[in-house]
């Protein structure tokens, strides 16, 4: 569950950085953002679980994991759209490699039919629940972060706290 509060948070992290470095053009740039999460997702996923299918699975997800981290530790490095495009592709590519995996471990560690089928609904539950929260906590930050632009950088998340030198509808960047 915490691996997918991070992942969501950090998509809208992710989010809120378009904003901040693209400015009017903020829409596009999301908009975009959330086509490579889908087409990673959807197309990448399947090879990734293939290709790592031969790999233990303990290795994986903790590897899928570090890789979450280090995108979120990037984001106050990151300056332009293309980064931010790549932050996404990378962050999505280890989330549809996590994901999978996972699911194929409950199995392995659950034997009762009973039991099975409730973890894996479980499961599903917390990835649709992931879905749900991303989506309010995204509302929620451009509540906060369009009035008071100073909060969080004009949407910059993690970046120039407490900086009210940045104005709505400007980039943030000097």
């Amino acid at each position: 569950m915490l691996a997918l509060t991070a992942t969501g948070l950090l998509n809208v992290g992710l989010g809120l950085l378009a904003f901040d470095i693209a400015g009017d053009r903020a829409g596009a740039v999301v908009s975009v953002a959330l086509t490579i999460k889908i087409l990673i997702y959807v197309c990448a996923g399947p090879w990734l679980s293939a290709f790592f299918a031969r790999f233990p699975v303990k290795a994986v997800l903790v590897g899928s994991d570090i890789i979450r981290i280090a995108v979120g530790c990037s984001l106050p490095f990151i300056t332009s759209e293309a980064q931010v495009y790549v932050a996404v592709a990378v962050l999505q590519m280890a989330a549809a490699t996590f994901t999978p995996t996972f699911q194929a471990l409950i199995p392995r560690i659950i034997n009762n039919q009973n039991e099975y089928t409730s973890a894996l609904s479980l499961s599903r539950i917390a990835y649709d629940l992931e879905q749900i929260f991303e989506s309010r906590a995204g509302r929620d930050a451009v509540v906060v972060c369009v009035p008071w632009p100073g909060i969080c950088r004009c949407g910059g998340g993690l970046r120039g706290v407490g900086d009210d030198g940045c104005r709505l509808g400007e980039s943030g960047r000097r």
